[in-house]
């Protein structure tokens, strides 16, 4: 019976063996995958009711025009819908850098596409924007202006646009380092008259929508309402505020009012922060933007 135990032996080793070997051994099969993983969310429809349709339909488009790409690998879009359930965002218009991560990292997507869609006139103005999912910062932005009776090509015309960029990246991501912070306070004078109405902040820069911040309810609070990553150099930062329908918290309609665009510089390793306030007085409503504040990120060493 020992000797029957002990003739098992060399195969046992060897087993040993293998296993340990198996887990230096560089297998291509078990190798970290880099390939980028893209997720389309939908994009805002700003373009009136007559747009919607077409509007919904985008993410699917251009999901098939970025398909069959070996640069990276595309996220389903069942699974983009089940993460809007699990974290009961709407699909698109995503301002919070840290819910834009959570949802990165759910889907296990590293870029993310939104935007939104405008009309004028006889023309279409697309707007997109490419999202590092992992930071939760903005890589790059596209804007495509077609003709609204060329509108079928316009999905395929912008996912050229990502598709080339996708595949030229240089790895260049990671030193996008200037932060800008926009504050806001709903300001209550001790005499003022009449309703208070909740608001939301669309924010643009160099007239590319970026975003929509979460509802602001709360009076004489400052608010971080934007927080993003954008590559050093001047911006224009427009801010738009819109009534929120109480019932859903979407928007509903422009404020009478708004505040005046502002011009900034954004320095690398460096906060530029914008402060802001809408104070309603007891003659009339205005707007009052500070003078915009940089200093730089104090990052603390590694223990």
């Amino acid at each position: 019976m020992s000797f029957r135990i002990f003739n098992y032996w060399p195969r046992v080793i060897a087993g040993i063996i293998t296993v340990i070997l198996s887990l230096f051994h560089c297998n291509p099969c078990r190798a970290e995958d880099t390939t980028p993983r893209v997720a389309v969310l939908n994009f805002e429809n700003y373009a009136g009711s007559g747009m919607a349709e077409y509007v919904n339909s985008i993410p699917s488009m251009l999901m098939t025009s970025l398909a069959g790409n070996t640069e990276y690998i595309m996220v389903e879009r069942l699974s983009v819908e089940k993460a809007a359930d699990n974290f009961a965002f709407e699909l698109s218009g995503m301002a919070d850098q840290e819910r834009i991560i959570q949802v990165g990292r759910w889907l296990g997507a590293t870029h993310l596409i939104t935007g939104s869609i405008g009309a004028s006139g006889d023309e279409t103005r697309i707007d997109c924007r490419l999202i590092d999912a992992r930071y939760g910062f903005i890589i790059r932005t596209f804007c495509l202006k077609v003709k609204n009776s060329n509108m079928l090509g316009a999905a395929d015309e912008l996912g050229g646009l990502v598709a080339g960029y996708m595949a030229g990246r240089d790895g260049n991501e990671g030193a996008v380092k200037g932060r800008l912070e926009i504050n806001f306070k709903l300001t209550l004078a001790p005499l003022a008259a009449g309703p208070i109405y909740y608001h939301r902040v669309k924010l643009y820069i160099n007239d590319i929508y970026m975003g929509t911040s979460d509802i602001i309810k709360k009076e004489n609070n400052l608010y971080k309402i934007f927080s993003i990553q954008i590559p050093p150099g001047e911006y224009n930062v427009k801010l738009m505020h819109g009534y929120v329908d109480q019932k859903n918290g979407k928007w509903e309609s422009d404020y009478e009012i708004q505040p005046e665009a502002a011009s900034l510089q954004v320095r690398s390793d460096h906060i530029t922060s914008l402060d802001y306030e809408y104070n309603t007085g007891f003659f009339k409503n205005s707007y009052a933007v500070n003078k915009p504040r940089i200093f730089q990120i104090v990052r603390q060493p590694v223990q």
